[in-house]
This record gives C-alpha cells, structure tokens and sequence, in this order.
C-alpha cells in the first residue's frame, strides 16, 4: 500500500489558518494525503500536525512586525530546516507574503518541493505589481479574485481564479428571528453589531469607542440592542478599558461573529476579514480603524495602493459601505452620529444590503476550497 501524500502547508494569520484548514479538509477527502503545517487552532482541528504554532504572528502595521522579527526569524530557520531535511511532496503556502516569499527564496528554485500558492499576497490589489519571483518560485497559484488572476498571468504566473472561500462558510440567516431568539435577543430591537477586531491593539483602540457610541445611542434610541463580539482565545485574553454595563441590559454577547452579522441590522466593524464576511452576509456595515501614533507615521509615509481599506468597496472599487480611518470620525460621539443615520435611514440600508449582494457574486460560486484542492493535487502529481 502507497504511503500517504506529505503537505506541508505555511501560514501566519488568523485568516491565513482558516483559509487553510478548509483546504487541508478538501485534501484529505479521500484519506491518502497527511498534512503538516505552521498554523494555528484550526489546522489542528482537522487534523495537522502543527509543526510550528503561528496563532500570534499576525501583526498590524511595522512597528508590530518588527516586535516579532525574533519570532519570525527562528520560525523562518526551522521551517527552511525542516523542508530541505524532509522535503515533503508539495508545499502549500497561503498568504502571509513577507514570510512565505523570503521562505521561497531561501529554499530557492533548485531545492524548494513544488509550491502550491493558496491566496497569493496582496490578491486583493488591482495594480500591477512585479511578480517575477512569484512565477519562478511557484508551480500553481489559486487566487480568490478574478482581476488578480489576470494581472498574474501577465507576469508568467501559473495563476487560476477558483473564487473565495467565504462563500461557502457564510450566508445570510435563513430565519433571522429564531436566531435572535436562540441569542436571546428581542425580535423586534434594531440590533447594533460590534466587531473591534481580533488582536489585542484593534480592540484596545476600537473596542472603548464603540461601546460609547452605543452608550450615547441607547439614550435616543431605545430600541437599539447590542450584539458585541468578545475577543477569541487566541488574541489574549479579555479586553480592558471598556465598560458594558454602561449599556445596562441591552448589550448581549455573542461568541460566533458570524452569527452577530446574521442576526444585526448593521454592524460596525474593524478592517479586515471581517468586512468581507459581512458582505457574504449583506449586512449593512461601517469599516473603522484606528491607530497608535507610529501607525499613523506609517501611513503618512507609506504610498497605499487603494484608496479604499474596507474589503467590499476595494472589491467593487466604489464606495458601497461608509469607512473612516481619521480619529475625529471614530470616536466615540462622531461614531453615534454616523451610527444614528443608518438608523433612520431604512431605504439606504436596503440599497446597502442590494450592492453587497453583487459584491458577493464577483467572489464567485461556492465550492473554491475543492477547486483549489483539485488544482493542488494536479501540482503535486
């Protein structure tokens, strides 16, 4: 009997293990591939072999990342050691391009294992970039956008658009009162979402901000229930600073973020992830972000390449959802203002919820984990 296939699969982020482990679970379908990975909780629940514990490697903005150089910089030495002494029969790398290229280029083109690249970094960016290591470095690039496929290809990139994942995770609630009632939430409320993020920075900036908007809002509207989202397990801890009985008893706490955009009739959200999830949801939304001082020198000194940070407006490329990232829109009296007029304003809440929904088709029919299985396996054949 043939031994198992050996994946050995590199992320570095929340996101970047959950995208990985719904194609760890695709490859492992029939039961003859054995997968290995530098990944976090779920990779582990489907069952890899955690060869490194990145859980805390995500980092926002440069001064973070240069806090965990260290870390990054040992993980680096044992991974490139682990590959070259056990070479396995394909690598698979999602994301997480600062660490994942510079892996590539020390193994280089001569010693590397063929490379299956899972969510190629800056995807999500329309401009083209050079690519040129990328296409000597890798064998099959699955790509969650259409456009990046493209710019891709250009450069000599074996690149294939397979859609996102996050359309077969997340869809709209098929019965949005029988979730309020298993959260326990009033049917009738206009329930607020409150999303500060995952690690510990976002939510020790954003978190108290909105917990004040919503103070300040429940004094108006009365009718307004609160679904806040706690911080996972895996970002630290509990958050400090904030203060939710200031919301009395119309605040509930909801553990599955999935579930508060479902059951909310707008959220407000950090970047990331979690915008684009709440666009697979049509949930109406506002993107905020703030950040330390070295953070905003970062962004002064640094040319983006969007002029949008929320993903569903970068993906129309148009503004769809309201996003700020100036410190006098985002605390907390500025937030209860823009908060208040989504409120009343019912018809641009629908024509939200309408423009998400086309966000949602140009990421694609379901089933992108099994088509970037498919094109894994062909690799490694």
């Amino acid at each position: 009997m043939k031994d198992r296939s050996q994946v050995f699969i590199v992320t570095g982020e929340p996101s970047g293990d959950l995208h990985g482990s719904l194609l760890a679970e695709e490859l492992t379908v029939g039961g003859n591939v054995a997968i290995t990975a530098v990944g976090g909780g779920r990779l582990k629940a489907v069952g890899a072999d955690i060869f490194i514990d990145s859980s805390r490697w995500g980092a926002v903005g440069i001064p973070e990342a240069l806090r965990k150089l260290p870390t990054y910089w040992l993980g680096l030495r044992r991974v490139v050691a682990r590959l070259l002494a056990q070479p396995p029969d394909l690598l698979v790398l999602v994301d997480f391009g600062a660490f994942n290229m510079r892996l590539l280029k020390r193994l280089g083109a001569e010693r590397r294992s063929k490379c299956f690249y899972f969510f190629p970094p800056g995807s999500w960016g329309r401009k083209p970039r050079n690519f040129s290591d990328m296409a000597q470095l890798t064998d099959c690039v699955a790509t969650p956008f259409p456009w990046s496929e493209q710019i891709l290809r250009q450069q000599g990139v074996n690149a294939h658009f397979v859609g996102h994942p996050v359309i077969d995770r997340v869809k709209p609630a098929d019965d949005v009162g029988a979730l309020r009632r298993e959260l326990g939430v009033p049917e009738e409320a206009f329930c607020l979402g409150l999303l500060p993020g995952s690690r510990v920075i976002e939510r020790r900036l954003l978190a108290p901000q909105m917990i004040g908007a919503a103070a300040r809002l429940n004094q108006h509207y009365p009718e307004v229930h609160v679904l806040f989202s706690p911080p996972p397990s895996a970002a630290g801890g509990t958050d400090r600073n904030i203060n939710l009985a200031q919301l009395d008893d119309r605040v509930t706490v909801v553990d599955d973020s999935l579930k508060i955009m479902q059951a909310a009739d707008l959220i407000v959200t950090a970047f990331g992830t979690a915008t684009l999830e709440a666009a697979a949801v049509r949930c109406p939304m506002i993107a905020i972000y703030r950040g330390t001082q070295a953070m905003w020198l970062q962004l002064r000194l640094t040319k983006l390449e969007t002029e949008f940070f929320a993903m569903p407006n970068i993906i129309a490329g148009e503004t769809i959802v309201p996003e700020t990232i100036k410190p006098d829109e985002t605390n907390a009296e500025a937030l209860a203002a823009m908060i208040g007029e989504l409120i009343e304003d019912e018809a641009g809440r629908l024509e939200m919820k309408r423009r998400l929904a086309g966000v949602r088709e140009i990421l694609g029919p379901p089933g992108a984990a099994k088509r970037a299985a498919e094109l894994a396996l062909a690799t490694m054949t």
